[in-house]
C-alpha cells in the first residue's frame, strides 16, 4: 500500500524535528554540563592557585635562626646612621641616646630620649626631643634644650627568604626651632630644617650589612642660614654569640657628612662647612622581648674643614631601648 505523498512528507518533518529537538537537547544538557565541570575546575584550580601562593609564600619565610629569629624592634641596627627604626605595628619603643663628642677647647654632651611607634609593621613615627646636658666652645659654655624631630619612615621594599631578609625606605624628618640661638654655644639652629634619606639593609643568620644616604635643607631666620648637608653612610656587622634569649654582636659603620658653608647676617661664613668621615665601631646587646643597649667609640677617619675650624678628637654612643 502507498501512502499518499503529502503523509510522506508530513512523517518527514516529524521525524526530523524530533530528531533535531532530541540532539540539540542533548548538545544543551551537555553544554550545562561542561559549564558546570569547567566552574568545578575553576573553582579547583583557583584553590590549588592559593595553596600554592600560600605555600611559596611560606617558603619565603625566614627561618627563625640568629639574628632573624628576633622580632624587628630587637634586631641589630646602625648607632650613629640615620633610619631603619622599625618596631611591630602597635608597639612602642623608648630609647634613650646619650653622645659625646670632644675637640680642642670644646666638647658636646648630649642626652636624646627618642620614641618610635609602629603604624604598620612597615610605616613608623619617630620623636626625638635632644637636651644639651653641657656644651662646651672656647670659653663659652651652655646647656638646654634643642631642636625637637618629628621623622616618618616607610619600608617601600622587602624581599625575604630562607636564609635572608632585605629591606629599602625612605626616610623624611623635620626639626622644630625649640632651642636657643642666644645662647653661646647655640642650643639651636633658630630655623626648621627638612631631610629625605633612604636606606637600604640586607640581615642573615650571622651578618648584617647597610647603607643609606640623604640630604639635610636648613629655612632662613633674619639673613642666617646654616649650611645644607649631604649624608653618606654603611656598615657591616655580625653575630659574634647567640642563645634562644639574646644575641651579642658588633658593628663597624663610617658615616660621613657634606656641608656647605653657612650664611650669617646675608654673608657667607668661610671658617664654616666641609667634609667629615667618622668611623664608629659598637657592641649590641638584645634580648628577644624588650630590652637592648648598643654603645661604641666614634673616630675621626678624615676632617677636610673650610677655613679655620676646631677639628673633633674622639666620640663615645650610647643607645639603651625598651618596647612597650
Amino acid at each position: 500500500m502507498h501512502l499518499p505523498a503529502k503523509y510522506v512528507r508530513a512523517l518527514v518533518f516529524l521525524t526530523t524535528f524530533f530528531a533535531w529537538q532530541h540532539f540539540n537537547l542533548e548538545a544543551i544538557e551537555d553544554g550545562d554540563k561542561c559549564q558546570k565541570d569547567g566552574s568545578i575546575d575553576s573553582s579547583d584550580s583557583k584553590k590549588e592557585e592559593d595553596k600554592k601562593d600560600q605555600e611559596e609564600k611560606k617558603d619565603d619565610e625566614p627561618l627563625k635562626i640568629g639574628f632573624l629569629a628576633f622580632p624587628t624592634s630587637q634586631q641589630p641596627g646602625p648607632l650613629i646612621a640615620f633610619g631603619q627604626n622599625f618596631v611591630d605595628k602597635g608597639q612602642l619603643q623608648a630609647i634613650l641616646v646619650g653622645s659625646y663628642i670632644k675637640g680642642h677647647k670644646q666638647y658636646a654632651a648630649i642626652i636624646n630620649p627618642t620614641f618610635v611607634y609602629g603604624v604598620t609593621d612597615t610605616f613608623s613615627l619617630f620623636f626625638a626631643a635632644p637636651d644639651a646636658v653641657k656644651l662646651r666652645q672656647g670659653e663659652d659654655h651652655s646647656s638646654g634644650i634643642q631642636d625637637l624631630l618629628l621623622q616618618v619612615e616607610y619600608g617601600f621594599y622587602t624581599k625575604n627568604k630562607k636564609d635572608s631578609s632585605d629591606e629599602a625606605s625612605v626616610v623624611a624628618n623635620v626639626t622644630f626651632p625649640t632651642g636657643s640661638t642666644k645662647k653661646s654655644p647655640p642650643t639651636g639652629d633658630g630655623q626648621c630644617s627638612c631631610f629625605l634619606g633612604f636606606t637600604y639593609n640586607r640581615m642573615t643568620f650571622d651578618w648584617y650589612y647597610f647603607a643609606s644616604t640623604g640630604g639635610i635643607w636648613n629655612g632662613s631666620n633674619q639673613g642666617t642660614r646654616f649650611g645644607s648637608q649631604f649624608l653618606y653612610q654603611g656598615g657591616i656587622g655580625r653575630m659574634i654569640v647567640s642563645s634562644d634569649d639574646w644575641y651579642l654582636s658588633w658593628l663597624i659603620e663610617g658615616s660621613g657628612t657634606l656641608a656647605d658653608r653657612n650664611r650669617i647676617d646675608g654673608k657667607t661664613d668661610h671658617n664654616s662647612g666641609g667634609n667629615v668621615i667618622y668611623v664608629t665601631p659598637s657592641l649590641t646587646f638584645a634580648t628577644i622581648k624588650r630590652f637592648f643597649i648598643q654603645g661604641g667609640i666614634q673616630v675621626p677617619l678624615y676632617q677636610h674643614l673650610f677655613g679655620k675650624q676646631t677639628r673633633n678628637d674622639v666620640g663615645a654612643a650610647v643607645n639603651i631601648g625598651w618596647v612597650f
